[in-house]
């Protein structure tokens, strides 16, 4: 943006214009903290905008335009920059102090010492009671926000205020298969999605073993048919994914997956860790509000990628920069996000910190206030990372464990 206010020309023919322009920066600042001898640390992405306005004088016109723009972007780039490093460092300083605190609180109680075991004194064999038969328990189904305990999560998380998370849904994949009232299929023909692969339950794409759940995008020997969106796919790609649909929601809280990603360093290969509305609410005045974790395409094999879909003309809703070492490694991936703001992190470092921005009617918080769905899955590439004859398959992406707090 640029605004020139009356130029003017003195007897010597020189000339003052005054020029404002505008700039947005944005600075990534870490800080630690420590507490009770436990360290804390975050790192913190913030954009600013500043407008600032120069003046310059010269012989030529077109001079002292050129130089009074230039000035007034300097400063203006300048000064969102100063803003930007300072909200950054504020946030990060305050969320590093948390979690020291978080992490001092935590801490394990210390073992008591070992007590000598007294000689027993023997005593009369009691006369035996006979034992009651117990009542068997039934297994609870899963509900939103009531279906964990605190020890199924993991030791106990502190929000920023310092008042205690909620473990309400946890699955370490202990098992050797899917469970079925936690985790539902997510089939081409129950989703109708495909990307050039049919998406189906079969063991050799989907599969618990040894503590996690493996999904995989394979080449078939044959082509394989299946449906979505009443259209009939033929192809020889398949891949898996699952999801919490008809299972578990949750409307805002913290969703934490620990997972590693294909070894492939070749375009062709998506995965996605990622949350949807059970019920789309909002499409038509705000897009889906689907709210992506991580998305690792292997045409990128060095970083993931969080998004935020839905109606904004706000920057930041993405970031393609979250660098990750090896991502073929474990990692833990976590979305937080309440009535204003969303945040993603990548093994504990914020890499997308982003302010929910009204878009027409709605009101704040919209469109992600509602029910949504946890889903994994694994899939094809598509458009630029479309797969080539390069393309490294079978492609799988591991998860260790997902859970929730709120």
């Amino acid at each position: 943006m640029s605004t020139l206010v009356a130029p003017s020309a003195d007897a010597a023919r020189r000339y003052t214009v005054t020029a404002k322009k505008s700039a947005t920066a944005t600075s990534t600042v870490t800080r630690s903290a420590v507490h009770d001898g436990y360290r804390g640390t975050a790192t913190i992405r913030r954009t600013a905008r500043a407008v600032a306005a120069a003046k310059a004088t010269s012989t030529s016109k077109k001079k002292a335009t050129s130089l009074a723009r230039s000035r007034a972007l300097s400063r203006a780039r300048a000064t969102a920059r100063k803003r930007a490093t300072a909200s950054a460092s504020a946030a990060a300083t305050s969320l590093a102090r948390s979690r020291a605190v978080a992490a001092a609180k935590a801490k394990p109680a210390p073992k008591p010492s070992a007590s000598p075991t007294p000689t027993p004194t023997a005593t009369p064999t009691p006369t035996p009671t006979p034992t009651p038969t117990p009542t068997p328990t039934p297994t609870p189904v899963p509900t939103t926000g009531s279906d964990a305990s605190a020890d199924a999560c993991g030791p106990t998380r502190l929000k920023t205020d310092g008042s205690a998370w909620s473990c309400t849904f946890s699955d370490d994949f202990d098992g050797d298969a899917l469970d079925s009232s936690k985790w539902l299929v997510a089939t081409s023909e129950a989703t109708g999605l495909t990307y050039g692969d049919c998406w189906v339950d079969r063991p050799e794409n989907l599969s618990v073993a040894d503590g996690s759940l493996r999904l995989t995008t394979r080449m078939e020997d044959e082509p394989v048919t299946c449906t979505a969106e009443g259209k009939t796919v033929t192809t020889r790609y398949t891949s898996g994914s699952v999801t919490t649909w008809g299972r578990y929601t949750l409307d805002r809280g913290r969703v934490e997956i620990r997972a590693k990603m294909p070894t492939t360093t070749q375009p062709g290969v998506q995965s996605a860790l990622w949350l949807f509305p059970e019920t789309m609410k909002y499409w038509d005045v705000a897009g889906s509000g689907e709210m992506d974790i991580a998305e690792f395409y292997s045409q990128y094999p060095d970083r993931l990628i969080p998004t935020m879909h839905y109606a904004t003309t706000s920057p930041g809703f993405t970031n393609y920069y979250c660098m990750v070492q090896d991502p073929t490694q474990w990692h833990t991936y976590s979305l937080e996000w309440d009535r204003d703001r969303i945040r993603v992190e990548y093994d504990g470092a914020v890499c997308l910190d982003h302010k929910i921005t009204l878009v027409g009617q709605l009101l704040q918080g919209q469109p992600f206030d509602q029910d949504y769905t946890i889903n994994l899955t694994q899939m094809l590439g598509s458009g630029a990372n479309a797969p080539t004859s390069d393309t490294q398959l079978p492609a799988t992406m591991e998860v260790d464990h997902v859970r929730v707090w709120q």
